[in-house]
């Protein structure tokens, strides 16, 4: 048995052994039935004796059109090699004038898989996240690799040789999708402690803070797990601790904990949210209950922060340092609105103003998702500066 037969049948063994592992090299290839081919011949399920590139790709996909050249250089340098690009998710007509806008360029054939059949028998049972995605299934009907377009020259290259030594790959995709795994018991967790916050919410919102408290430290508990959720409880604790008798020391303790946190992440995103939780819990009614302890840490958690931000510059891009600043002024202005220097909050809300209408949008958002947006929070900040300039003309004491 050669090393490459062996190592398969290794990790074909440890799989079946566990009876839970995901597709993976060595693996047999799944079924493949798209629903239609737009280019090319069709491909009637996968033949022992030829070698097979499987990628799975997108129409609004940019990675994935940059990879439409070399795909095409592949599918010319190794003729026997049947390369076929997979669009799952995409009706049919989408993917035709997609393929259409792009001719002759795409030299292999394109295949359609509207109802993401073949994604989930491939892409999915193997936990692989995002597009392009690419699988090779060897002469012998079995999965040989699995990754990237822009790293499979050279395994493709030593399949067709008989001389790739899989263990390495079969490492690093054991490693993936290990990780994968417990991203989604992660992400399983947080859903389930979103759904205990609500209710917990939902409490606070009947006036029944007592019953909220004791679910929010039951939560506590239950959701050590889920990162996300455990920030959640904390800050809803504190927020109830402010509003509940003999809790305002503990409450206090709880914040410079959180602020310390925050301020040794160097995350200053993680600041201003946190300020703004802050605040919520500190701006009680009437003005006069506002507790000026919170208020005076999220002040100084947000200045440090800022100065934070003027020191590691240099590290960030240029989209994270205008949208951090902007956060920053904005969360200061309010802040020190509720202790009351009014003026302070003037200069800083209209600081926020003009940073945000500098501001470039995010080339990750939807341009016009992002247009609107922009529009709803100058509008927002504006309407702020107009608030706080009307309390800075109200005499003190009144």
């Amino acid at each position: 048995m050669s090393r490459t037969a062996l190592v398969a049948a290794a990790i074909m063994y440890a799989a079946a052994a566990r009876g839970d592992e995901p597709l993976t090299i060595g693996s047999p290839a799944p079924k493949f039935e798209p629903a239609a081919f737009v280019r090319g011949e069709p491909v009637k399920g996968l033949a022992k004796g030829t070698v097979y590139v499987v990628e799975f790709s997108g129409t609004q996909c940019a990675p994935c059109l940059k990879c439409i050249p070399d795909l095409t250089a592949v599918q010319k340098k190794y003729k026997d090699v049947v390369l076929v690009s997979v669009y799952s998710g995409e009706p049919e007509d989408a993917v035709r004038a997609y393929v259409a806008k792009h001719g002759d360029k795409i030299g292999y054939r394109v295949a359609t898989d509207p109802t993401g059949a073949v994604d989930k028998a491939w892409t999915e049972a193997a936990l692989r996240v995002g597009i392009p995605d690419v699988f090779v299934v060897g002469a012998d009907g079995r999965i040989a690799w699995i990754g990237r377009p822009w790293d499979m020259a050279g395994p493709l290259a030593q399949i067709i040789a008989g001389t790739f030594d899989p263990q390495r790959d079969a490492v690093r995709l054991k490693l993936e999708q290990r990780a994968e795994q417990q991203a989604r018991r992660v992400r399983a967790r947080e859903e389930k402690a979103l759904e205990a916050y609500n209710r917990i919410n939902a409490q606070i919102i009947a006036g029944k803070l007592t019953d909220a408290l004791a679910a929010t430290e039951a939560a506590l508990k239950e959701y050590a797990d889920a990162p996300e959720g455990i920030d959640r409880f904390r800050t809803t604790q504190l927020y109830l601790w402010v509003r509940l008798p003999g809790k305002k020391a503990a409450a206090h303790e709880r914040a410079a904990e959180l602020a310390v946190a925050a301020k040794l992440s160097l995350d200053v995103r993680r600041c201003y949210r946190l300020a703004g939780d802050l605040l919520n819990a500190a701006d009680l009614e009437p003005p006069a209950g506002r507790d000026l302890v919170l208020i005076d840490l999220v002040i100084a958690l947000l200045e440090d922060a800022n100065d934070s931000l003027e020191r590691y510059t240099h590290t960030r891009t240029k989209q994270y340092v205008s949208e951090a600043r902007i956060n920053l002024y904005w969360w200061l202005a309010r802040a020190r609105h509720l202790r009351g220097d009014h003026d302070a909050a003037v200069r800083r809300a209209e600081e926020a103003v003009e940073l945000l209408k500098a501001a470039e949008p995010d080339p990750r958002r939807d341009p016009s998702d992002a247009k609107s947006e922009h529009a709803a929070r100058l509008k927002r900040f504006t309407a702020d500066v107009e608030t706080y300039k009307k309390a800075a003309e109200v005499p003190k004491g009144k």
